[in-house]
C-alpha cells in the first residue's frame, strides 16, 4: 500500500513530463551567448551611457517574439550570460527599464552559428513604443543652439495666438545644449513659442508638433530677431543681487483700485506673464495705457514680490525692471 501511495505520483510527473509542448526550448545547447547591457540617454543632446546594472534580460527565438525562453540578471557591470544555446539557431536577447522619468528598451539580435560574438552590447535607448512626448531644439538662424531658454507650450491655438505666457499649460526649459524634452502627454496638437533676449536682440521663435499615442517627436524652434513694431510689456525680473529670476508671476492690472485690493488671491488681473530663464515676462499687442504690475515668486518659504507702474504707448514695448524682495 506504501509503495502505491508514491509510485502512482511519480507515473503521473512522468506522463505530464512526455506530454509537455515540445516548441518549448529547453536550453540544452552547447553554446553560450554574453553580452553587456548599456543605457544610452540621447535626449540631452549628448549621449551619456550606464551599466545596465541588475537589468533583468530576456532571451527568445529570433522568430518568436510572443514570448521568451528564459531570463537572467545582469550583474554590477551589466554583464550577463545565457548556456545551452543551441548553435543552428538565431536568438534575441532583449531589456527594459523604466526610471520614473524615462522608459527605455534595447534588442540585439545573435544570428545563427555566431554567438560568440560577445563584445556586443545591448543598447538600451528612449523607448518610441512606451511612451510619448516633445524633443526639442532651440537654436538661432545659424542652427548654434541657445543654450538656458524656456519654451511655453499650450494646447488652444487661441490662447497661444495672444502672444504671451497666458494660458500655457507647461514649460519645456533647455540645457546648455539647447535639448529640452517633455515627456508622456496627452496625444494632441502642441503649441510652443521661445521669447528671450541677447544683448539687445529681441528674440522669438515659435513651432507647432501632433504627439501621437505613442512616439517621441522631434521639433526645433529657430529664434529670430523680431522689430519692436508692436507695443507691450517687458519686464525684466531679478532679485537684490541683480540675479535674474524664472518662474515669476507678473500681474497686470489697468484698474489701481483692483490692483490695490487685489493683493491675496491676485485673481482680478487682466492677464499674468511668466519669466523665463532670462528673467523676461512679456506680453505684447495689448491696448495702450497706464498698466499696474505685480511681481510674485516663492522661493521655498519665501514670497519675493515687487510693484511698479508703466505706461504702454501704440508701437513699442515699455521695459520695466522689477527688483524682488
Amino acid at each position: 500500500m506504501m509503495l502505491k501511495k508514491y509510485f502512482l505520483p511519480l507515473v503521473a510527473a512522468l506522463l505530464c513530463l512526455s506530454c509537455s509542448d515540445k516548441t518549448y526550448d529547453d536550453l540544452a545547447g552547447a553554446d553560450e551567448i554574453k553580452g553587456v547591457a548599456v543605457i544610452y540617454d540621447d535626449l540631452s543632446g549628448t549621449t551619456t551611457s550606464t551599466p545596465g546594472k541588475n537589468l533583468k534580460i530576456y532571451l527568445r527565438n529570433a522568430d518568436d517574439a510572443a514570448g521568451f525562453l528564459y531570463s537572467t540578471t545582469a550583474n554590477e557591470q551589466g554583464r550577463f550570460v545565457f548556456g545551452g544555446i543551441d548553435r543552428a539557431k538565431a536568438y534575441e536577447v532583449y531589456a527594459s527599464v523604466d526610471t520614473g522619468a524615462v522608459k527605455y528598451f534595447g534588442i540585439l539580435r545573435f544570428a545563427a552559428s555566431n554567438h560568440a560574438a560577445t563584445g556586443d552590447s545591448l543598447k538600451l535607448s528612449p523607448s518610441q513604443t512606451a511612451q510619448n512626448g516633445i524633443l526639442l531644439k532651440v537654436q538661432d538662424e545659424q542652427e548654434i543652439p541657445i543654450p538656458g531658454v524656456t519654451a511655453w507650450v499650450f494646447n488652444n491655438p487661441f490662447l497661444f495666438a495672444s502672444d504671451t505666457s497666458a494660458g500655457k499649460i507647461f514649460d519645456i526649459p533647455v540645457n546648455n545644449y539647447g535639448i529640452g524634452y517633455r515627456l508622456n502627454l496627452a496625444p494632441g496638437m502642441y503649441y510652443l513659442r521661445v521669447k528671450t533676449r541677447i544683448g539687445m536682440l529681441s528674440l522669438t521663435g515659435e513651432t507647432s508638433v501632433s504627439v501621437p499615442s505613442n512616439g517621441i517627436i522631434d521639433t526645433t524652434i529657430t529664434l529670430r530677431n523680431v522689430p519692436l513694431a508692436r507695443n507691450g510689456i517687458e519686464a525684466t525680473i531679478t532679485d537684490t543681487y541683480g540675479t535674474l529670476i524664472n518662474g515669476a508671476t507678473v500681474y497686470a492690472y489697468r484698474s489701481q483700485l483692483l490692483f490695490e485690493r487685489d493683493t491675496v488671491s491676485y485673481t482680478n488681473s487682466l492677464f499674468t506673464m511668466t519669466s523665463n530663464a532670462m528673467g523676461m515676462a512679456s506680453a505684447y499687442i495689448i491696448e495702450p495705457g497706464t498698466y499696474y504690475l505685480r511681481a510674485i515668486k516663492v522661493i521655498n518659504t519665501d514670497t519675493l514680490k515687487k510693484t511698479a507702474v508703466v505706461l504702454v504707448g501704440a508701437n513699442s514695448p515699455s521695459q520695466v525692471p522689477m527688483i524682488l524682495q
